[in-house]
């Protein structure tokens, strides 16, 4: 999606994949030598779905993505980014696929990236120092799903659980009690979930008030 972006800007674009970078595996058939297990054939049951498909195109392979890791590189920090070089995607930060949070961050990186060279083409302006700026807007918006994902896999690990993960755990099995019977708390948790609102408005006084309620009328594993 980028690299459509970049596409209606220049002339040329070359992509850097992060294919095969630590924390990042793929099993299946050929994958081209960008990944790690090529050669292993496909997987089995997702044959049997794109079998299942009804599709008569042609199907290119089909393979497992393997990776359960949190994985963010802070490109954002950096004082000297060079000028005309972008990471987008994965190649900035990998999410444990379970949260659905990967593809969605990528698309509005996207969208991001389109809308910063649209307002430079309208200026006149050049692309002098547009990378690093994109850099650091893309910290600024990765806060959210990485908040979002990491307090919960830190949960998982009995040694390492810091009192924010801790206090997100406590708050969000409350608020998930509060979601089920509340078409209004639900919502705002779709949309922040989605990314379409802010985490803050998960502790709106109004949600905070029915979520603490809960801490005094029913334990979180209780009915």
């Amino acid at each position: 999606m980028a690299a459509r972006v970049l596409a209606d800007f220049f002339d040329e674009v070359v992509l850097l994949e992060p294919c095969g970078a630590p924390g990042v595996s793929y099993r299946g058939g050929d994958t081209g030598g960008t990944g790690g297990g090529a050669g292993e054939g496909a997987e089995p049951a997702a044959d049997l779905v794109v079998d299942a498909s009804g599709r008569s195109s042609v199907q290119e392979a089909t393979y497992r993505y393997t990776n359960v890791d949190n994985r963010w590189r802070p490109y954002h920090l950096v004082k000297d980014w060079p000028d005309r070089l972008l990471a987008v995607g994965d190649a900035v930060c990998v999410f444990n696929p379970v949260y659905g949070q990967g593809l969605t961050v990528a698309a509005m990186e996207a969208d991001l990236l389109g809308r910063m060279l649209a307002r430079r083409r309208t200026s006149g302006r050049t692309l002098d120092r547009a990378a690093r700026d994109f850099q650091r807007r893309v910290g600024r918006m990765l806060l959210t799903p990485w908040t979002l994902s990491t307090n919960s896999d830190l949960m998982w690990n009995p040694r390492q659980q810091p009192a924010g993960a801790r206090f997100a755990h406590w708050y969000n099995s409350r608020l998930f009690r509060v979601a089920v019977r509340d078409a209004a708390v639900w919502s705002r948790f779709v949309r922040v979930v989605n990314m379409t609102a802010s985490l803050a408005v998960l502790f709106h006084p109004v949600v905070a008030a029915k979520v603490l309620a809960t801490a005094f009328t029913t334990s979180p594993g209780g009915s």
